[in-house]
């Protein structure tokens, strides 16, 4: 009895340790991937902090963290910008939704920053949650308005919303299965592509933080809603729920 009371406590103690292990080498030391709120609250304890939004120009002139600097994570001169600040002061990243945040941290823990702050969930995960942004600089163009999405739902027949945007890699990856099936289901199904740089009224209304984002609704209402790159399987799999 005793014997196996040892075994018990001695697997427990291993597998933490294996779990605590596994959760500390998810991040390179020094790189601290936090929530929006998280972010927020690092910054206030940070004196004159280094806040670097990682997106195209456009997007941020659309709205962006006050007092962030702009520096494209996709334009050839990103590192020689970054290259000229305090490598051993916090520096605060964030991009969209945090893909290419995490580009920009490990481009700058290679040029020897020691304390980087990523935000999970990026700028929508910010501006979903209310807090302070700087007002847009031009209007966003609307490509898609809430009354598109009014009329869109209200029309009776099931829908499949995909929220993407051009510049998302899993987004890209999942075109060409939304146009197969939109052919396939053409008559029976609404599949809808919404591009959430161009539909900010949308992305607010139905509290869209990440992307992609598929969502299906049946009668109006809302069925299911996935986040993350959603394979075939999955999204006939969303159809045929709606069909039923």
């Amino acid at each position: 009895m005793i014997l196996q009371e040892m075994k018990s406590i001695f697997l427990s103690v291993v597998l933490l340790m294996f779990f605590s292990c596994a959760n500390h080498s998810q991040q390179p030391q020094g790189v601290q991937l936090v929530s929006a709120q998280a972010f927020s609250e690092a910054l206030k304890t940070t004196p004159n902090a280094t806040i670097i939004d990682v997106r195209t120009p456009e997007e941020f002139q659309m709205g962006h963290l006050q007092d962030a600097v702009n520096f494209n994570v996709l334009a050839p001169e990103f590192q020689s910008q970054v290259s000229k600040l305090d490598k051993t002061q916090p520096v605060f990243v964030y991009c969209k939704v945090g893909g290419r945040s995490a580009d920009a941290v490990a481009k700058m823990k290679a040029l020897g920053f020691t304390t980087i702050y990523d935000m999970k969930g990026g700028y929508m995960a910010w501006a979903s949650a209310g807090m302070e942004t700087t007002k847009a600089e031009r209007m966003q163009a609307e490509n898609f308005t809430q009354a598109d999405l009014d009329k869109l739902l209200s029309s009776g027949t099931p829908v499949l919303i995909d929220y993407y945007a051009p510049w998302c890699g899993p987004c890209k990856k999942m075109e060409p299965i939304l146009n197969k099936l939109s052919a396939e289901y053409a008559g029976k199904v609404q599949i809808v592509r919404i591009n959430v740089d161009e539909a900010a009224t949308v992305v607010k209304s139905q509290n869209i933080d990440n992307i992609p984002v598929v969502s299906t609704f049946k009668s109006g209402t809302e069925i299911k809603r996935v986040n993350g790159f959603q394979d075939e399987a999955a999204m006939r799999a969303m159809i045929e729920e709606i069909l039923k």
